[in-house]
């Protein structure tokens, strides 16, 4: 992964945490099913479902993905599943090859796709594919069977997209709770134009992943199930709290299968072997901190979709741009009505995002009354 991302870097400016993403991807799809865990009784493959997110602008997404996916054809010509595919011919590719990537450059076309009338019922067999043993297909002329399934999704998409088109729903449905969203604000640098050869490198690492591809076996987290275990049952109460926002406890549902996957990734990545060391457990953790983390960040703050999430939003930037404000003062920059902000701000308090406090009169006639200030570290 570290020689990956040094690689990409050469070639495109997209941000590092980008081809991180991709890196992992990668290893993933060529993987396939024929690595795989048992846990609670079933087998876990390392497919992952990812989308690079970034405002509008030039942050390299497609760039960086194809980057990759040059790597996937040199070693796993076979993953490679046709863009222009039918619910029919995705059940006959997979029927044949049952591991594989969509490559989606851009998510939201993807979506769209999905939802277009001769692809009905396609986001629920998707759904369906990401972690179940066999999916069995049964037409009027044949009988296809997806036995042992390992798909991959691989795309790229704007903050802009998802807020004109990710609805509530949508979150609630299962489907986009499946993925990891990798987000970037800002970029690190620019790179003009390069003239560069690197087929050298571009061949080194072919052989690397060529090597990883021919693992095969069962993955072993007995050296690290207590440490695995004690950050699970962390999130776990954030959950049982009920303080957890809706949109987020998909998200957090599907934490110990990712965590999982994760950590065996770098462990193969490191040292191809299939016994997860404490080592890539703690990177796998340092992850998915960061993971939640952004895609909290994504749902409460870039999309905000429900009432609640917009006005806990409103409040965010009203006081990240003015500083501590008096009630009275905040509740006119927000133009909330009295019940409204008193929802929201103590929704926000319980949080530990807000903190309120009591002015005094100044000794020149300043105005006393609470004054509210957000705490560091709010979304």
């Amino acid at each position: 992964l570290r020689s990956y991302i040094d690689y990409a870097s050469l070639l495109t400016d997209a941000p590092p945490e980008f081809h991180l993403a991709v890196g992992l991807s990668t290893l993933s799809i060529v993987l396939g099913n024929k690595v795989s865990f048992m846990l609670w009784g079933s087998e876990i493959y390392l497919n992952l479902w990812t989308v690079l997110v970034s405002p509008s602008g030039f942050y390299r997404k497609s760039t960086a993905i194809k980057r990759g996916m040059e790597l996937v054809k040199k070693v796993s010509p076979e993953a490679l599943i046709p863009n222009d595919f039918s619910r029919e011919k995705l059940i006959e590719c997979l029927s044949a090859v049952p591991y594989g990537v969509i490559n989606a450059g851009e998510f939201g076309e993807l979506l769209a796709k999905l939802h277009r009338d001769y692809m009905a019922g396609s986001l629920e067999m998707l759904t369906d594919l990401y972690e179940t043993d066999s999916y069995i297909r049964k037409t009027r002329g044949e009988t296809l069977v997806i036995d042992k399934p390992a798909l991959s999704i691989l795309g790229g998409t704007t903050i802009d997209w998802l807020q004109s088109r990710v609805k509530e729903g949508d979150l609630r449905g299962g489907f986009l709770a499946r993925f990891m969203f990798i987000p970037a604000y800002q970029k690190t640098r620019y790179l003009g134009i390069e003239d560069i050869d690197l087929s050298g490198r571009r061949g080194e690492l072919a052989s690397w992943l060529e090597g990883i591809s021919r693992l095969s076996g069962r993955i072993s987290v007995s050296d690290v199930k207590v440490d695995m275990n004690k950050w699970l049952r962390t999130h776990e109460k954030a959950v049982d709290t009920g303080k957890l926002p809706p949109e987020l406890i998909g998200f957090y549902s599907r934490s110990a299968m990712l965590l999982a996957k994760i950590a065996a990734l770098f462990e193969i990545s490191s040292t191809q072997s299939l016994t997860v060391s404490p080592e890539s457990l703690e990177r796998a953790i340092t992850f998915m901190d960061y993971l939640n983390s952004s895609i909290a960040k994504i749902l409460m703050s870039d999309l905000a979709l429900t009432k609640i999430t917009r006005e806990m939003k409103k409040v965010r930037e009203i006081l990240t741009a003015r500083g501590p404000l008096l009630a009275g003062e905040l509740m006119r920059f927000t133009n909330l009505s009295a019940k409204d902000f008193h929802e929201t701000t103590k929704t926000l308090i319980q949080r530990g995002e807000l903190v309120i406090e009591y002015k005094k009169p100044g000794v020149k006639g300043g105005k006393p009354g609470q004054l509210f200030s957000l705490l560091p570290g709010s979304i």
